[in-house]
């Protein structure tokens, strides 16, 4: 079996590392924790890609505490993939500055490649 390639972030758009994390976070974290309401923002500088996820707290998902505790289902670490392109895995940031509250129900988390 091949070893799977790291991707080369430098030919891709913001959109579309934005798109395939939405795509790999819903798959990989969402679907195993109700959390069904959230927005990516993708950042690259250099070959390192920032992804800041919004989420909005409804009935039955994980709030703020339970995601700094690590008591989200898989949350550590999300891996994007496209075929002819490779994967990237970004690992959810322990910085306190980049988990935070935006107000009583959203917050902020931050995954950073590897």
């Amino acid at each position: 079996m091949s070893k799977v390639e790291k991707m080369n972030v430098s030919k891709l758009s913001n959109e579309d590392l934005q798109d395939m994390f939405e795509t790999a976070y819903r798959e990989q974290v969402g679907s195993l924790n109700k959390i069904d309401e959230f927005e990516c923002k993708c950042t690259k500088e250099g070959n390192a890609v920032t992804a800041e996820l919004t989420i909005s707290g409804m009935a039955g998902s994980p709030t703020i505490e339970e995601y700094k505790s690590g008591k989200v289902k898989k949350a550590g670490a999300v891996t994007i993939s496209k075929e002819s392109k490779g994967s990237l895995t970004f690992k959810m940031s322990t910085a306190k500055a980049d988990t935070y509250v935006l107000n009583s129900t959203d917050y902020v988390v931050v995954y950073k490649s590897v």
